[in-house]
């Protein structure tokens, strides 16, 4: 509970996903593999959008505003089809290689975030 209270106010805090911080705590402090974290990761993420869903539909049927369907379908299944993809790939790659792939994009994610804090100030 401690680790998923400090990843929520960070990505609250910094208004990123948590998955990519999610992920690296459930493999460095809960022990999990990396396909077992990145499936757990992604069934907290489903469980968090559809809430934030279900209040966001409500707020624009009270607006007397629609969504954009289509966007929504081209999304849904872009993110699908990667996920397929990613599937597929990390069957194929040392679980290892993945976990240095994952922390390289941690490091240049944060750098980016960091780096647009600092050209906004």
């Amino acid at each position: 509970m401690l680790q998923g209270s400090a990843i929520g106010v960070v990505t609250g805090f910094v208004g990123v996903c948590g998955g990519f911080l999610l992920v690296p705590a459930l493999v460095i402090w809960a022990g999990q593999s990396m396909r077992s974290a990145i499936a757990t990761s992604l069934v907290i993420i489903v469980l968090n959008a559809s809430a934030g869903s279900i209040k966001y539909h409500e707020i624009i049927t009270e607006s007397n505003q629609q969504l954009d369907w289509t966007i929504i379908g081209v999304m849904s299944f872009v993110g699908i089809a990667g996920s397929l993809i990613g599937q597929r790939l990390a069957g194929r790659w040392d679980q290892q290689k993945i976990k240095r792939i994952f922390a390289i994009f941690l490091l240049v994610m944060a750098s980016y975030i960091l780096i647009q804090s600092i050209v906004q100030i």
